[in-house]
Protein backbone atom coordinates (compact mmCIF):
# COMPACT_ATOMS: atom_id res chain seq x y z
CA UNK A 1 0.00 0.00 0.00
CA UNK A 2 3.03 2.31 -0.02
CA UNK A 3 2.39 3.55 -3.52
CA UNK A 4 -1.15 4.45 -2.59
CA UNK A 5 0.19 7.16 -0.32
CA UNK A 6 1.19 9.09 -3.42
CA UNK A 7 -2.51 9.72 -3.87
CA UNK A 8 -4.83 11.44 -1.40
CA UNK A 9 -7.29 8.91 0.02
CA UNK A 10 -10.54 9.64 -1.83
CA UNK A 11 -12.90 9.08 1.11
CA UNK A 12 -10.98 11.66 3.16
CA UNK A 13 -10.64 14.26 0.40
CA UNK A 14 -14.03 13.92 -1.31
CA UNK A 15 -12.41 12.36 -4.37
CA UNK A 16 -14.73 9.37 -4.69
CA UNK A 17 -16.31 10.15 -8.03
CA UNK A 18 -19.41 7.96 -7.99
CA UNK A 19 -22.18 8.91 -10.37
CA UNK A 20 -22.04 12.41 -11.87
CA UNK A 21 -25.20 13.37 -13.82
CA UNK A 22 -23.28 16.18 -15.53
CA UNK A 23 -20.98 13.61 -17.14
CA UNK A 24 -24.06 12.10 -18.76
CA UNK A 25 -24.76 15.62 -19.96
CA UNK A 26 -21.30 15.62 -21.53
CA UNK A 27 -22.10 12.31 -23.20
CA UNK A 28 -25.13 14.05 -24.70
CA UNK A 29 -22.85 16.83 -25.93
CA UNK A 30 -20.65 14.16 -27.52
CA UNK A 31 -23.34 12.11 -29.28
CA UNK A 32 -25.40 14.99 -30.72
CA UNK A 33 -22.74 16.35 -33.13
CA UNK A 34 -21.86 12.80 -34.21
CA UNK A 35 -25.48 12.10 -35.12
CA UNK A 36 -26.14 15.45 -36.78
CA UNK A 37 -22.94 15.11 -38.82
CA UNK A 38 -24.05 11.68 -40.05
CA UNK A 39 -27.68 12.63 -40.66
CA UNK A 40 -27.49 16.28 -41.75
CA UNK A 41 -23.76 16.67 -42.58
CA UNK A 42 -23.41 19.46 -40.05
CA UNK A 43 -21.23 20.33 -38.27
CA UNK A 44 -18.52 18.98 -40.55
CA UNK A 45 -16.31 18.39 -37.50
CA UNK A 46 -19.05 16.53 -35.62
CA UNK A 47 -16.78 13.48 -35.52
CA UNK A 48 -14.96 15.24 -32.68
CA UNK A 49 -17.81 14.02 -30.49
CA UNK A 50 -16.07 10.64 -30.63
CA UNK A 51 -12.92 12.26 -29.24
CA UNK A 52 -14.99 13.70 -26.39
CA UNK A 53 -16.24 10.16 -25.70
CA UNK A 54 -12.62 8.97 -25.67
CA UNK A 55 -11.58 11.67 -23.20
CA UNK A 56 -14.52 10.81 -20.93
CA UNK A 57 -13.75 7.12 -21.15
CA UNK A 58 -10.07 7.54 -20.29
CA UNK A 59 -10.97 9.78 -17.36
CA UNK A 60 -13.64 7.48 -15.92
CA UNK A 61 -11.78 4.20 -16.39
CA UNK A 62 -8.58 5.57 -14.89
CA UNK A 63 -10.51 7.06 -11.97
CA UNK A 64 -12.18 3.71 -11.31
CA UNK A 65 -8.87 1.84 -11.42
CA UNK A 66 -7.03 4.29 -9.14
CA UNK A 67 -9.92 4.30 -6.66
CA UNK A 68 -9.75 0.51 -6.54
CA UNK A 69 -5.98 0.59 -5.92
CA UNK A 70 -6.29 3.13 -3.11
CA UNK A 71 -9.03 1.14 -1.39
CA UNK A 72 -7.78 -2.40 -1.99
CA UNK A 73 -4.04 -2.11 -2.64
CA UNK A 74 -4.48 -3.84 -5.99
CA UNK A 75 -6.46 -3.76 -9.23
CA UNK A 76 -8.48 -6.82 -10.17
CA UNK A 77 -7.97 -7.22 -13.90
CA UNK A 78 -10.57 -9.97 -14.13
CA UNK A 79 -13.21 -7.75 -12.52
CA UNK A 80 -12.25 -4.87 -14.78
CA UNK A 81 -12.65 -6.90 -17.98
CA UNK A 82 -15.88 -8.42 -16.69
CA UNK A 83 -17.27 -4.93 -16.02
CA UNK A 84 -16.30 -3.86 -19.55
CA UNK A 85 -17.99 -6.92 -21.03
CA UNK A 86 -21.19 -6.33 -19.07
CA UNK A 87 -21.24 -2.65 -20.06
CA UNK A 88 -20.57 -2.98 -23.78
CA UNK A 89 -21.23 -6.55 -24.82
CA UNK A 90 -25.02 -7.07 -24.57
CA UNK A 91 -26.09 -4.08 -26.67
CA UNK A 92 -23.39 -4.80 -29.24
CA UNK A 93 -24.48 -8.43 -29.43
CA UNK A 94 -28.08 -7.40 -30.19
CA UNK A 95 -26.88 -5.08 -32.98
CA UNK A 96 -24.71 -7.79 -34.53
CA UNK A 97 -27.48 -10.38 -34.29
CA UNK A 98 -29.90 -7.98 -35.98
CA UNK A 99 -27.36 -7.29 -38.69
CA UNK A 100 -26.86 -11.04 -39.17
CA UNK A 101 -30.62 -11.53 -39.50
CA UNK A 102 -30.76 -8.86 -42.21
CA UNK A 103 -27.93 -10.53 -44.09
CA UNK A 104 -29.82 -13.83 -43.96
CA UNK A 105 -33.02 -12.11 -45.14
CA UNK A 106 -31.11 -10.63 -48.05
CA UNK A 107 -29.73 -14.03 -49.02
CA UNK A 108 -33.06 -15.87 -48.68
CA UNK A 109 -35.63 -13.29 -49.69
CA UNK A 110 -33.73 -10.48 -51.41
CA UNK A 111 -34.69 -8.02 -48.67
CA UNK A 112 -33.69 -4.64 -50.10
CA UNK A 113 -32.80 -2.97 -46.80
CA UNK A 114 -30.19 -5.60 -46.01
CA UNK A 115 -26.50 -5.13 -46.88
CA UNK A 116 -25.73 -6.04 -50.48
CA UNK A 117 -22.72 -8.32 -49.99
CA UNK A 118 -23.17 -11.27 -47.64
CA UNK A 119 -19.44 -12.02 -47.56
CA UNK A 120 -18.44 -8.47 -46.66
CA UNK A 121 -21.25 -8.25 -44.13
CA UNK A 122 -20.25 -11.45 -42.35
CA UNK A 123 -16.66 -10.23 -42.19
CA UNK A 124 -17.91 -6.96 -40.70
CA UNK A 125 -19.84 -8.91 -38.06
CA UNK A 126 -16.69 -10.84 -37.19
CA UNK A 127 -14.67 -7.63 -36.96
CA UNK A 128 -17.34 -6.06 -34.78
CA UNK A 129 -17.54 -9.04 -32.44
CA UNK A 130 -13.76 -9.12 -31.99
CA UNK A 131 -13.32 -5.34 -31.60
CA UNK A 132 -11.14 -5.04 -34.70
CA UNK A 133 -13.40 -2.90 -36.89
CA UNK A 134 -10.80 -0.12 -36.92
CA UNK A 135 -8.48 -2.37 -38.91
CA UNK A 136 -11.34 -3.29 -41.22
CA UNK A 137 -12.01 0.41 -41.86
CA UNK A 138 -8.39 0.94 -42.85
CA UNK A 139 -8.59 -2.04 -45.21
CA UNK A 140 -12.00 -0.81 -46.51
CA UNK A 141 -13.60 -4.14 -45.66
CA UNK A 142 -16.44 -2.87 -43.50
CA UNK A 143 -19.99 -2.25 -44.75
CA UNK A 144 -21.17 1.23 -43.94
CA UNK A 145 -23.75 0.08 -41.38
CA UNK A 146 -21.12 -1.20 -38.92
CA UNK A 147 -18.34 1.28 -39.63
CA UNK A 148 -18.94 3.30 -36.41
CA UNK A 149 -17.80 0.26 -34.41
CA UNK A 150 -14.22 1.33 -35.14
CA UNK A 151 -14.29 3.56 -32.05
CA UNK A 152 -15.29 0.67 -29.78
CA UNK A 153 -12.38 -1.28 -31.22
CA UNK A 154 -9.92 1.54 -30.46
CA UNK A 155 -11.14 1.77 -26.86
CA UNK A 156 -11.03 -1.95 -26.16
CA UNK A 157 -7.59 -2.36 -27.68
CA UNK A 158 -6.36 0.44 -25.43
CA UNK A 159 -7.95 -1.11 -22.35
CA UNK A 160 -6.30 -4.45 -22.99
CA UNK A 161 -3.02 -2.90 -21.87
CA UNK A 162 -3.81 0.24 -19.85
CA UNK A 163 -4.99 -1.42 -16.57
CA UNK A 164 -1.92 -3.65 -16.59
CA UNK A 165 0.41 -0.69 -17.19
CA UNK A 166 -1.28 1.36 -14.46
CA UNK A 167 -1.12 -1.51 -11.97
CA UNK A 168 2.55 -2.14 -12.73
CA UNK A 169 3.55 1.52 -12.46
CA UNK A 170 1.66 2.13 -9.20
CA UNK A 171 2.96 -1.08 -7.62
CA UNK A 172 6.51 -0.14 -8.60
CA UNK A 173 6.14 3.29 -6.99
CA UNK A 174 6.68 5.10 -10.27
CA UNK A 175 3.75 7.48 -9.99
CA UNK A 176 5.90 10.60 -10.26
CA UNK A 177 6.79 9.52 -13.80
CA UNK A 178 3.29 8.54 -14.87
CA UNK A 179 1.91 11.98 -15.78
CA UNK A 180 5.00 13.13 -17.76
CA UNK A 181 5.13 9.65 -19.31
CA UNK A 182 1.56 9.97 -20.58
CA UNK A 183 2.34 13.44 -21.93
CA UNK A 184 5.22 11.97 -23.91
CA UNK A 185 2.92 9.18 -25.15
CA UNK A 186 0.37 11.74 -26.39
CA UNK A 187 3.09 13.61 -28.26
CA UNK A 188 4.37 10.34 -29.75
CA UNK A 189 0.91 9.47 -31.08
CA UNK A 190 0.58 12.92 -32.66
CA UNK A 191 3.97 12.56 -34.37
CA UNK A 192 3.16 9.04 -35.56
CA UNK A 193 -0.13 10.19 -37.05
CA UNK A 194 1.53 13.16 -38.69
CA UNK A 195 4.26 10.96 -40.19
CA UNK A 196 2.00 8.13 -41.35
CA UNK A 197 -0.37 9.91 -43.67
CA UNK A 198 -0.46 13.70 -43.44
CA UNK A 199 -1.75 13.95 -47.01
CA UNK A 200 -4.31 11.20 -46.72
CA UNK A 201 -6.94 12.03 -44.05
CA UNK A 202 -9.35 9.21 -43.37
CA UNK A 203 -7.01 6.27 -43.85
CA UNK A 204 -5.34 6.34 -40.43
CA UNK A 205 -8.04 8.21 -38.52
CA UNK A 206 -9.42 4.90 -37.19
CA UNK A 207 -6.14 3.06 -36.56
CA UNK A 208 -5.56 2.13 -32.94
CA UNK A 209 -2.21 3.76 -32.30
CA UNK A 210 -3.15 6.97 -34.12
CA UNK A 211 -6.28 7.56 -31.99
CA UNK A 212 -4.97 6.64 -28.54
CA UNK A 213 -4.06 10.26 -27.82
CA UNK A 214 -7.68 11.21 -26.99
CA UNK A 215 -7.96 8.41 -24.42
CA UNK A 216 -4.51 9.19 -23.03
CA UNK A 217 -5.55 12.80 -22.42
CA UNK A 218 -8.59 11.54 -20.48
CA UNK A 219 -6.30 9.34 -18.39
CA UNK A 220 -4.08 12.34 -17.74
CA UNK A 221 -7.06 14.34 -16.50
CA UNK A 222 -7.91 11.59 -13.99
CA UNK A 223 -4.35 11.49 -12.65
CA UNK A 224 -4.22 15.29 -12.42
CA UNK A 225 -7.34 15.17 -10.26
CA UNK A 226 -5.96 12.50 -7.94
CA UNK A 227 -2.69 14.37 -7.52
CA UNK A 228 -4.73 17.42 -6.46
CA UNK A 229 -3.34 19.53 -9.30
CA UNK A 230 -5.86 22.34 -9.68
CA UNK A 231 -6.81 23.76 -13.07
CA UNK A 232 -7.26 27.55 -12.84
CA UNK A 233 -10.90 28.62 -12.69
CA UNK A 234 -10.47 31.13 -15.53
CA UNK A 235 -9.59 28.29 -17.90
CA UNK A 236 -13.10 26.80 -18.00
CA UNK A 237 -14.91 29.55 -19.95
CA UNK A 238 -11.94 29.79 -22.30
CA UNK A 239 -12.10 26.03 -22.82
CA UNK A 240 -15.80 26.26 -23.74
CA UNK A 241 -15.09 28.96 -26.31
CA UNK A 242 -12.20 26.97 -27.73
CA UNK A 243 -14.28 23.81 -28.03
CA UNK A 244 -17.02 25.68 -29.86
CA UNK A 245 -14.59 27.32 -32.30
CA UNK A 246 -12.88 24.03 -33.12
CA UNK A 247 -16.21 22.22 -33.51
CA UNK A 248 -17.40 24.86 -35.98
CA UNK A 249 -14.19 24.81 -38.01
CA UNK A 250 -14.05 23.24 -41.46
CA UNK A 251 -10.47 22.02 -41.30
CA UNK A 252 -10.33 18.72 -43.20
CA UNK A 253 -6.83 18.06 -41.83
CA UNK A 254 -7.90 18.45 -38.21
CA UNK A 255 -6.19 15.21 -37.14
CA UNK A 256 -2.86 16.33 -38.54
CA UNK A 257 -2.67 20.02 -37.64
CA UNK A 258 -3.05 19.55 -33.87
CA UNK A 259 -6.61 20.85 -33.54
CA UNK A 260 -8.02 17.50 -32.47
CA UNK A 261 -5.52 17.26 -29.62
CA UNK A 262 -6.22 20.84 -28.58
CA UNK A 263 -9.91 19.90 -28.61
CA UNK A 264 -9.21 16.93 -26.32
CA UNK A 265 -7.14 19.02 -23.91
CA UNK A 266 -9.94 21.58 -23.69
CA UNK A 267 -12.45 18.76 -23.22
CA UNK A 268 -10.34 17.42 -20.34
CA UNK A 269 -10.49 20.87 -18.72
CA UNK A 270 -14.29 20.78 -19.02
CA UNK A 271 -14.44 17.28 -17.51
CA UNK A 272 -12.39 18.46 -14.53
CA UNK A 273 -14.63 21.49 -14.13
CA UNK A 274 -17.71 19.28 -14.05
CA UNK A 275 -16.40 16.89 -11.39
CA UNK A 276 -15.10 19.81 -9.32
CA UNK A 277 -18.68 21.19 -9.26
CA UNK A 278 -18.17 24.48 -11.03
CA UNK A 279 -21.77 25.49 -10.43
CA UNK A 280 -23.08 26.96 -13.69
CA UNK A 281 -21.59 24.39 -16.04
CA UNK A 282 -22.30 21.51 -13.68
CA UNK A 283 -25.96 22.51 -13.30
CA UNK A 284 -26.41 23.09 -17.03
CA UNK A 285 -25.09 19.65 -17.95
CA UNK A 286 -27.20 18.04 -15.21
CA UNK A 287 -30.49 19.08 -16.83
CA UNK A 288 -32.77 16.06 -17.13
CA UNK A 289 -33.08 15.99 -20.96
CA UNK A 290 -29.30 16.08 -21.40
CA UNK A 291 -28.78 13.39 -18.76
CA UNK A 292 -31.41 11.18 -20.42
CA UNK A 293 -29.78 11.42 -23.85
CA UNK A 294 -26.39 10.80 -22.25
CA UNK A 295 -27.59 7.61 -20.61
CA UNK A 296 -28.81 6.18 -23.92
CA UNK A 297 -25.84 7.58 -25.88
CA UNK A 298 -24.08 4.21 -26.21
CA UNK A 299 -27.13 2.60 -27.81
CA UNK A 300 -27.66 5.70 -29.95
CA UNK A 301 -24.10 5.46 -31.21
CA UNK A 302 -24.47 1.78 -32.00
CA UNK A 303 -27.77 2.06 -33.87
CA UNK A 304 -28.13 5.50 -35.45
CA UNK A 305 -25.90 4.98 -38.48
CA UNK A 306 -27.21 1.51 -39.27
CA UNK A 307 -30.84 2.64 -39.01
CA UNK A 308 -30.18 5.61 -41.30
CA UNK A 309 -28.73 3.30 -43.96
CA UNK A 310 -31.48 0.71 -43.58
CA UNK A 311 -34.20 3.34 -43.94
CA UNK A 312 -32.57 4.87 -47.01
CA UNK A 313 -31.98 1.50 -48.68
CA UNK A 314 -35.52 0.29 -48.05
CA UNK A 315 -37.08 3.49 -49.36
CA UNK A 316 -39.18 3.82 -46.22
CA UNK A 317 -40.71 7.29 -45.89
CA UNK A 318 -39.08 8.29 -49.22
CA UNK A 319 -42.32 9.93 -50.37
CA UNK A 320 -42.04 12.42 -47.49
CA UNK A 321 -38.86 14.06 -48.80
CA UNK A 322 -35.21 13.51 -47.93
CA UNK A 323 -34.97 15.56 -44.74
CA UNK A 324 -38.25 14.24 -43.39
CA UNK A 325 -37.06 10.70 -44.15
CA UNK A 326 -33.82 11.06 -42.23
CA UNK A 327 -35.58 12.84 -39.37
CA UNK A 328 -37.97 9.90 -39.06
CA UNK A 329 -34.92 7.61 -39.10
CA UNK A 330 -33.51 9.70 -36.25
CA UNK A 331 -36.72 9.27 -34.25
CA UNK A 332 -36.57 5.51 -34.83
CA UNK A 333 -32.95 5.54 -33.63
CA UNK A 334 -33.96 7.24 -30.39
CA UNK A 335 -36.78 4.75 -29.82
CA UNK A 336 -34.48 1.79 -30.46
CA UNK A 337 -31.85 3.30 -28.14
CA UNK A 338 -34.40 3.71 -25.34
CA UNK A 339 -35.54 0.09 -25.76
CA UNK A 340 -31.91 -1.09 -25.85
CA UNK A 341 -31.03 0.78 -22.66
CA UNK A 342 -34.15 -0.28 -20.80
CA UNK A 343 -34.32 -3.95 -21.74
CA UNK A 344 -30.80 -4.90 -22.86
CA UNK A 345 -28.26 -2.71 -21.09
CA UNK A 346 -29.84 -2.07 -17.69
CA UNK A 347 -30.23 -5.74 -16.63
CA UNK A 348 -26.53 -6.30 -17.23
CA UNK A 349 -25.62 -2.95 -15.70
CA UNK A 350 -27.27 -4.08 -12.47
CA UNK A 351 -24.93 -7.08 -12.43
CA UNK A 352 -22.01 -4.74 -13.14
CA UNK A 353 -23.00 -2.47 -10.24
CA UNK A 354 -23.16 -5.47 -7.87
CA UNK A 355 -19.67 -6.68 -8.72
CA UNK A 356 -18.05 -3.22 -8.78
CA UNK A 357 -15.45 -2.68 -6.08
CA UNK A 358 -15.85 1.09 -6.29
CA UNK A 359 -18.78 3.47 -6.63
CA UNK A 360 -19.96 2.76 -10.17
CA UNK A 361 -19.79 5.77 -12.47
CA UNK A 362 -22.78 4.76 -14.58
CA UNK A 363 -25.14 3.79 -11.75
CA UNK A 364 -28.18 5.92 -10.92
CA UNK A 365 -27.55 8.45 -8.15
CA UNK A 366 -29.14 6.45 -5.32
CA UNK A 367 -27.25 3.30 -6.27
CA UNK A 368 -23.95 5.16 -6.63
CA UNK A 369 -24.25 6.94 -3.30
CA UNK A 370 -25.13 3.74 -1.47
CA UNK A 371 -22.20 1.99 -3.15
CA UNK A 372 -19.80 4.76 -2.23
CA UNK A 373 -20.96 4.65 1.40
CA UNK A 374 -20.54 0.87 1.56
CA UNK A 375 -17.04 1.11 0.07
CA UNK A 376 -15.94 3.79 2.57
CA UNK A 377 -17.21 1.73 5.49
CA UNK A 378 -15.58 -1.42 4.14
CA UNK A 379 -12.23 0.29 3.73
Amino acid sequence: MEAASSFTRPQDAGLVLGYQPALDGLRCAAIVPVITAHYYHHPSSGFLGVDLFFVLSGFLITTLLVEEWIRRGTISLSRFYLRRALRLGPALAVLLLTFTALVVCRALFGYAAAPASAGESLRAILFGATYTTNFAVILTHTPLDLQPLWSLAVEEQYYIVWPLILLTVIAAGGLRWLIPGLMVAVLAVVVIRWQLAPANPGVFDAAAVTRFDSILIGCLAALVRFRRIRVPSWSYPLALVGLALIMLSNDSRIFYDGLSDLFCLLAAVIVLSVVENRSILQRALSLAPLVFVGRISYALYLWHFAILNWVERSGAFSSTGHYTQITLALIISFLVAVVSYRFVERPFLRIKWRISRVASHDAPMAVALARAHDEVVAS
